[in-house]
């Protein structure tokens, strides 16, 4: 089988597909922490994509659209999860993107959600980490809270 015609063999996807990619999603969305958010899942018919993360900012809804036929891809368990990994990256870059886009966003705006992602992957991914890496070590202990 030649390129051309891999690329125009097409995969229909089911409900347990759909499944699939929808778990590995929210498993990411919990991972990193992306609390608040109204998700809306659909298994529709997509133009140049395999999945589609759409969020709204200001109302917090993300539709998160998965598409009903594959193009040149065979749909794999792995390739659904990957794929369910990357819209929720989408997501977790959304508002960086979004900042990006805008023509009256400030140095400040972008300090900020920088920072917003460096904290959220410093304590998805770094804590998890130096457990692995340093057994013996232990982390400071954090200072209880102040009572007002």
């Amino acid at each position: 089988m030649g390129l051309e015609e891999w690329l125009e063999e097409k995969y229909e996807l089911t409900e347990e597909h759909f499944e699939v990619f929808k778990n590995e999603f929210m498993y990411w969305v919990d991972e990193l922490g992306m609390k608040g958010w109204e998700f809306i899942f659909k298994l529709i018919e997509l133009t140049d994509a395999r999945a589609q993360c759409m969020p709204g900012q200001r109302g917090r809804v993300v539709v998160v659209c998965l598409n009903t036929v594959w193009e040149g891809q065979e749909v794999t368990e792995y390739e659904l999860r990957r794929t369910g990994y990357h819209e929720a990256l989408e997501l977790f870059l959304s508002k960086m993107t979004q900042l990006a886009q805008e023509r009256s966003v400030t140095d400040a705006d972008i300090e900020e959600e920088t920072h917003n992602l460096i904290r959220t992957l410093e304590n998805v991914m770094w804590e998890k980490s130096f457990a692995e890496r340093y057994p013996k070590l232990q982390p400071p202990k954090k200072s209880p809270k102040r009572k007002k």
